[in-house]
């Protein structure tokens, strides 16, 4: 308990100095989010026709709708899914006045000297909440860490929350780090630490179901966790009365948002924002997937692996899990999969795989604890041979995340094939590369290091994981 909670301390200060750099938090998608959580906040309805004209406080008071919201019945109506700003309600409710209140009593001298005003101090307080769910990321992170096995669990948890890209959207009003804790602690309760009872099934149900209601492109992650209670239910780790109330509460969630997408665009699944785009030839499909998943892990850019080296690791460092907790690793890797396969596909995901206006692996950020296991499996109990590398990694890592820390706004690049820090600019771009070139090193890179597993660990000993 008292490592979880100076954890959390520690996230929370680190998040908060970097918040303190000039960053380009509150452009992109983030002040649309925080939109429709002040309508539902304020107005209790997704009309955004007065919202836009009198949140002042949201964008600095210039934000307009652009694509971000549309007229549909007579109505403004918002684009993006709905599940973070309906969490964000009870926040907004208090910030929002808080932020009023504090800009119209504190001294102008003040607020000059700290570079505030009423829309920054909305948002820092937001932030702040971003950052604490981030921190309980961390926590969950450091309980599944502490079971599987190994040296040092805490620091390796730390680690994680510190790096890209967790650390770079840490502070960020996205949907990704609320998915990444729902889907975390479900993951844990359907693997290290079973459900029981059918209350926490139908609890653990809903969370997954609302993930979907958080973004429709979380319907892999959804259809991923159904999977592993399934593979629980098989390998008798729940019962399947628990799995039925599991499903029974996902199915709750996708009525709810089929439901909400039915009342606001008179449609059943698909919106102005998630549609289906064309399927296009075999070959053509084969590319641009080829593309995505090489370009998510090394272009220079928008890569995971350009601004965390570390997650070379994840790949070995699974196959090494698989050794010592089976069903843990099997769960992970089926998430992974079942998240990554609707991003890849060009025509469910129509758009594309850099996240837009955002840092680097944005789109990676709900799977990168699963990630983390391979990494802390295979760096926690390196050898001789893997010792030197995991080193290396760690030291690289930490001067990354101490000149992103330092300077925040290298997070964001322009996507135009130009590296927005000095030691990416080796990286190829996959904004124009060649998709049969790109696969073929993608491929290349991952089989090597997975060949290599067997070499960089000790045997790991017994995790008290059922295998």
């Amino acid at each position: 308990m008292r490592q979880t909670r100076l954890l959390a301390a520690l996230v929370i200060l680190a998040v908060w100095g970097l918040m303190t750099h000039g960053t380009y938090a509150g452009t992109g998608d983030e002040p649309h989010y925080l939109m429709i959580a002040h309508s539902l906040a304020f107005d209790g309805d997704l009309d955004l026709t007065n919202d836009y004209r009198e949140a002042t406080l949201i964008g600095g008071g210039a934000l307009q709708p652009e694509h971000h919201a549309i007229p549909h019945d007579g109505r403004l109506r918002p684009v993006h899914d709905i599940g973070m700003p309906l969490l964000f309600v009870p926040v907004l409710r208090v910030a929002y006045p808080v932020a009023r209140v504090l800009a119209d009593r504190l001294p102008a001298s003040v607020l000059r000297a700290a570079r505030l005003n009423a829309s920054l101090l909305l948002r820092h307080q937001i932030s702040l909440v971003m950052a604490l769910l981030t921190a309980l990321l961390a926590r969950e992170l450091l309980l599944v860490l502490t079971t599987i096995g190994g040296k040092h669990p805490f620091g390796w948890a730390l680690l994680f929350a510190l790096c890209p890209p967790i650390l770079s959207h840490a502070y960020l009003f996205f949907t990704e780090i609320p998915t990444a804790l729902g889907a975390f602690i479900v993951l844990r309760r359907l693997t290290v630490t079973p459900i029981a009872g059918w209350r926490a099934a139908v609890a653990c149900g809903v969370v997954t179901g609302f993930l979907w209601l958080i973004h429709v492109r979380n319907v892999g992650l959804v259809g991923g966790l159904v999977l592993v209670a399934a593979m629980a239910v098989r390998e008798r780790r729940i019962s399947v009365q628990v799995f039925g109330a599991f499903i029974a509460g996902v199915l709750a969630m996708l009525a709810a948002r089929t439901l909400v997408t039915y009342v606001v665009w008179s449609r059943l699944v698909t919106t102005p924002h998630a549609a289906i785009g064309g399927a296009g030839s075999v070959a053509a499909v084969v590319r641009e997937m080829s593309v995505r998943a090489t370009g998510l892990l090394f272009d220079r850019e928008y890569g995971l692996l350009a601004y965390a080296p570390i997650y070379v690791l994840a790949g070995p460092g699974l196959i090494v899990l698989w050794r010592s907790a089976r069903g843990l690793a099997a769960a992970a890797a089926t998430v992974i999969a079942c998240y990554l396969l609707p991003i890849l596909l060009p025509m469910i995901n129509v758009h594309g795989w850099t996240g837009g206006w955002a840092p680097a692996a944005r789109f990676l950020v709900p799977i990168a604890p699963l990630f983390w296991l391979g990494v802390f499996a295979v760096a926690s109990r390196a050898n001789a041979i893997g010792r030197p590398l995991v080193t290396a990694l760690v030291a690289a890592q930490i001067a990354i995340d101490a000149y992103v820390w330092q300077f925040p706004k290298t997070l964001w690049s322009d996507g135009d094939g130009v590296s927005s820090v000095p030691w990416t600019a080796w990286l190829p771009s996959w904004t124009d590369a060649d998709p049969w070139l790109s696969f073929a090193l993608g491929v290349c890179v991952m089989l090597a290091l997975c060949a290599f597993a067997d070499r960089l660990a000790r045997p790991a000993a017994r995790s008290g994981l059922k295998p």
